[in-house]
């Protein structure tokens, strides 16, 4: 009880204290209300500069979240409407598209400049998609760049993604003239020989349709045909038995010795190997196929051969051919104009006979667009 009473007479005394403070406080504001005014502009003068600094950042601040926002709306267009992502945000077609380009180009520079945009809006894309899914679709170690195990799931989902919006679209445009994307992939002695001619016509049929065609070994385009980079190829190969993909065309090719009209060679009947071997050779390059199964045919025999020029152009080969030494191995189709012209011959060689394959084929979960069906109606006329 005696230290309730006492609690009671601090509490009173603070509040008279506090009360007799503030009375004099207020006297002293009203007797010196003017200098109190003059203090305070004093202060505002000096601190001005940062006032109006704060003031300044704030409004910039304000705007570059504005303009941020903004951009963000332009890169973020075409709203696949098949759900929700994490918060409510709702998933971007061209998100996922940015994420199979980087996947695929393992660059995110690469993907940008393939697609268009710039580095930072690839990288925007990729962060908000990943913020949608909740999961870490890339490790970047260093320049490196792969697939998550998350990443490498979502990739066949992506794909089947753009897959069907490739198939809805071109259902709904089939009236239309054909305008979209033909991705070829094929070998330089085709697309030196065959394509020129097979593209003339196409154009002339479909200006509107814009051609890329891609060169390479057929190892690699096949790749690129799984990894959803190609529409089609059109290859020089050893029959291939694939059930990934769907063969549109198939013609075998005969693969010769190659000589020109001047060589000794020419006009001989059964020259033995051995005594092709022995002469200078211009060849293409190991990957090309028809130069492999070369080579492998002889290692088989326990021989090989040792050009003194490779190149990968099947044209400069002919043209160095012609009116010199030296010999070749090239498909026929590729020494035809040239053997009409009488420039060139085919070698007939003792017991050597070599069969490749023109091949074309698409991936059996591609959607075969209006635009490869024309190019295949092409090259069945």
């Amino acid at each position: 009880m005696k230290r309730k009473i006492q609690n009671e007479y601090i509490y009173w005394g603070i509040t008279a204290l506090s009360v007799i403070a503030l009375g004099i406080l207020f006297y002293f504001t009203i007797l010196r209300f003017d200098n109190i005014i003059k203090i305070i502009g004093k202060i505002l003068y000096i601190f001005r500069p940062l006032l109006y600094g704060i003031i300044i950042a704030f409004i910039l601040t304000q705007s570059f979240n504005f303009f941020n926002r903004c951009s963000l709306c332009v890169v973020r267009t075409g709203t696949l409407h098949t759900g929700s992502g994490k918060d409510g945000n709702t998933m971007e077609l061209r998100e996922i598209n940015a994420f199979l380009q980087v996947a695929q180009f393992k660059s995110f520079s690469k993907a940008a400049r393939h697609l268009g945009y710039s580095q930072a809006a690839i990288t925007i894309q990729i962060k908000q998609l990943e913020q949608e899914l909740d999961v870490h679709l890339f490790d970047r170690i260093g320049k490196q760049i792969s697939l998550t195990r998350d990443g490498e799931l979502f990739f066949e989902h992506a794909n089947t993604i753009m897959q069907e919006l490739a198939q809805a679209r071109e259902t709904l445009s089939r009236d239309r003239k054909l305008h979209g994307t033909l991705r070829i992939g094929t070998i330089e002695s085709i697309c030196t020989v065959l394509l020129p001619q097979v593209m003339k016509q196409y154009h002339t049929l479909y200006p509107e349709v814009n051609v890329r065609i891609t060169l390479d070994s057929p190892e690699i385009l096949l790749n690129s045909l799984t990894n959803g980079t190609l529409d089609l190829v059109y290859i020089l190969d050893q029959q291939i038995h694939d059930e990934r993909f769907i063969k549109v065309l198939e013609t075998p090719e005969e693969a010769v010795f190659t000589a020109s009209s001047s060589n000794p060679f020419t006009g001989r009947q059964q020259i033995p190997l051995d005594e092709i071997l022995s002469h200078p050779f211009i060849l293409t390059e190991r990957n090309a196929s028809y130069r492999l199964m070369l080579d492998r045919y002889l290692a088989a025999r326990e021989q090989a051969i040792r050009p003194y020029l490779s190149i990968g152009n099947t044209e400069f080969i002919i043209r160095q051919l012609i009116g010199s030494s030296s010999l070749s191995f090239l498909p026929s189709f590729a020494i035809a104009p040239e053997e009409k012209k009488g420039l060139l011959c085919a070698l007939d060689v003792d017991q050597f006979h070599m069969q490749v394959w023109r091949q074309v084929l698409h991936h059996k979960d591609k959607w075969v667009t209006r635009e490869m069906e024309a190019f295949f109606q092409l090259l069945r006329s």
